[in-house]
């Protein structure tokens, strides 16, 4: 199955950035012909609280949800659409950071609210308070393609693993985290995390970052990647605005954990992990 990364430039603009993601998005689907396309946290407009108000969007039927739909239904492809802050249907002063996953027909076959929320204040490069303005989620989200079950994640999502070894045990074969992650810190930590969180569930993982721009007050790290449940990083982007393609075998993850029963292995008469929802 290919899967292609888009890696975009994330402006002050909505409407550039909606219009550069499109272009992105066919440029992907005319070179590689991908099943599956996934953009980054926030492509649409970048995170920032004194302004999500304006940019918020419900859903369905927001632009950005209306571009998603008719850009997958028009190359027959799925689409993660990374993740924008979604206005609450019943309450529009209630704000949270949502990825929408639409199927070749065009359908939104599912709808992922963030869990944990990035509250960080790190002493040499950024603060980031989602919490000041944004609600939490609070269940998991899965959807199949082609028999395969996915799971989804945003941003600081993937710091935890008990959330991606909930996905497992509900079947998911890989997991895709459209993320912003600040520059410095995924130096330290991008690579690991992703590999990780792979490793301790067999399974894909799938991290999408925006491109970096160092004149932004919040830097990226960009460096999307995708990397098998061996650990290994099948593709790896730089920093800049990039397309990304790489084919996962499935078959060969099934082997893999017929081989090595990680998950027969657990000792739940000890510990266990649970969702409470």
């Amino acid at each position: 199955m290919g899967i292609c990364l888009v890696q975009m430039h994330i402006t002050k603009s909505k409407d550039v950035n909606l219009t550069n993601a499109m272009t992105l998005i066919r440029r992907a689907v005319h070179k590689y012909d991908p099943k599956l396309v996934v953009l980054p946290e926030y492509f649409n407009y970048f995170f920032d609280k004194q302004t999500v108000e304006e940019h918020a969007e419900y859903i369905p039927n927001g632009t950005t949800y209306t571009a998603l739909m008719n850009i997958a239904r028009e190359l027959r492809i799925y689409l993660v659409g990374g993740s924008i802050i979604e206005r609450d249907e019943k309450n529009k002063h209630m704000f949270y950071n949502t990825t929408m996953v639409f199927n070749p027909t065009g359908e939104m076959i599912a709808k992922y609210r963030k869990i944990h929320l990035t509250d960080m204040e790190m002493d040499y490069d950024f603060k980031l308070m989602e919490s000041d303005v944004l609600k939490r989620g609070h269940t998991l989200t899965m959807f199949d393609m082609d028999g395969m079950k996915i799971g989804l994640g945003i941003g600081y999502d993937l710091c935890f693993a008990e959330l991606a070894t909930l996905y497992r045990k509900n079947g998911c074969d890989m997991l895709i985290y459209p993320v912003v992650y600040p520059a410095r810190l995924g130096l330290m930590q991008w690579d690991h995390l992703n590999r990780a969180r792979a490793i301790d569930n067999q399974l894909f993982v799938v991290g999408v970052s925006p491109a970096r721009d160092i004149t932004k007050e919040f830097t990226c790290f960009g460096h999307s990647m995708v990397v098998d449940g061996h650990g290994r990083i099948l593709v790896r982007g730089g920093d800049l605005e990039d397309i990304l393609y790489t084919e996962l075998d499935f078959m060969e993850m099934d082997k893999y954990r017929e081989q090595i029963k990680l998950f027969g292995h657990k000792r739940t008469d000890i510990y266990d992990t649970l969702t409470k929802y």
